[in-house]
């Protein structure tokens, strides 16, 4: 099955928003409008479960949601989990509400919740028509089902990395298909969680990599046949992990080895690494400004 381009919400629904509200009771609100939810969407999301909610309740100095406002901490006890930890029982995420006090949330009752992580914390933005109808109930448990299938059957041995590095940092990450027809393969020049570094000195010593705090976060995938490529250029030897960026800090005239590690699905913990690259670290001089 195809991708489909991921409509960027947050450019739209908080109009969208506006307009139903204005017109439609919170009570009738879950039957306005749905969408349907795709891989590309799926691989957006940092867990997806199907819980109870136990409680909410509403800590001092909760965390600034932006629109449409922050309606509280939910408690939910976890009966399936469709991406994400497996192991998790019981599990706490914030969530947006409504101008008009809507509460996504009701105890005792279940719901499919789709949360992402955003600066170390699990976020739940249901907007629209409420948390377990941004997407079709039609069609959300069976892409969910298709979605863990491709995970569990990913080829062991299907792609083959290729990793080239010039005296400026600059990488170039080749990927080939040398057997099966890979889908849903998430970007990992600005996918977090896809692509990572590991960088050695001249003693083979492993160097930790400095990591700050982003609130970037890109998606993209692209499919491959048996025997097709795909190319991805890195300016420097850095990566996106969470909530994090990490980056590396080398020293002018140093020699390094190099070795990229790629995971196809961030779901999964299957990876491939690349051939290692030697590199005496050269930048070229910045320019001078007039």
């Amino acid at each position: 099955m195809s991708l489909t381009p991921n409509t960027d919400r947050t450019m739209i629904l908080p109009w969208l928003w506006i307009a139903l509200h204005s017109w439609i009771q919170p009570s009738y609100a879950l039957s306005c409008l749905e969408l349907e939810l795709d891989y590309h969407t799926i691989a957006t999301y940092d867990i997806i479960f199907e819980g109870t909610l136990q409680k909410r309740t509403t800590p001092e100095d909760p965390p600034a949601l932006g629109f449409p406002g922050n309606a509280g901490l939910f408690h939910f006890h976890v009966e399936r989990v469709w991406k994400g930890d497996e192991q998790i029982k019981d599990i706490a995420i914030w969530a947006t509400g409504s101008l008009d006090g809507y509460i996504p949330y009701a105890p005792n009752q279940k719901y499919l919740v789709y949360a992402e992580l955003e600066n170390g914390i699990l976020v739940a933005r249901p907007d629209l028509c409420g948390p377990d109808h941004i997407f079709s109930e039609k069609t959300a448990k069976k892409h969910l089902t298709e979605y863990n299938q491709i995970i569990q059957n990913t080829p062991t041995s299907g792609l083959e990395l290729g990793l080239q590095i010039d005296k400026g940092e600059k990488a170039i990450l080749n990927i080939t298909a040398k057997s099966g027809n890979w889908n849903t393969i998430l970007n990992p020049q600005k996918s977090k969680g896809a692509v990572s570094f590991l960088v050695y000195d001249q003693s083979e010593d492993p160097i930790t990599p400095k990591k700050k705090r982003t609130t970037l976060s890109y998606i993209q995938s692209f499919s491959l046949e048996e025997g097709q490529s795909e190319s991805f250029e890195f300016d420097s030897l850095s990566y996106f992990m969470e909530d994090q960026v990490y980056f590396y800090r080398l020293k002018k005239g140093k020699w390094y080895r190099v070795i990229a590690r790629y995971h196809p699905h961030t779901d999964s913990a299957q990876s491939y690494t690349s051939n290692a690259v030697f590199f005496q670290y050269n930048p070229a001089p910045k320019a001078e400004e007039y």
